[in-house]
């Protein structure tokens, strides 16, 4: 998520891109949270983790996956420039370590 993603959507639609990137995977996820537990979370200027869905707790209905997919693209308009990815991706693996999985 970065304000670089809201400010050139209209060249190149990479945000729309990935708003419905994300469309897919929380409906190809839906019925399933018996199975699959997953967090969404973004990083921008602002930080290498802006949590956008908690982990565990799954939109459970086309109204909640539709604010978090609002929220990311709201965020992307208020957000400071910097890039955090390195940091973002150390953080992620840490947090997929601190949960027990198969």
């Amino acid at each position: 998520l970065s304000g670089s993603m809201y400010y050139f959507n209209r060249v190149d639609q990479r945000l729309d891109r990935q708003l419905q990137t994300v469309a897919m995977v929380f409906e190809a996820l839906a019925g399933f949270e018996h199975k699959y537990r997953y967090a969404v979370v973004g990083h921008s200027g602002d930080g290498p983790c802006t949590p956008l869905v908690a982990y565990g707790e799954a939109p459970a209905t086309a109204k909640e996956r539709l604010q978090a997919i609002k929220r990311m693209a709201a965020h992307t308009q208020y957000c400071q420039s910097g890039d955090t990815t390195l940091l973002a991706a150390r953080e992620a693996v840490d947090e997929v370590k601190a949960h027990d999985a198969d």
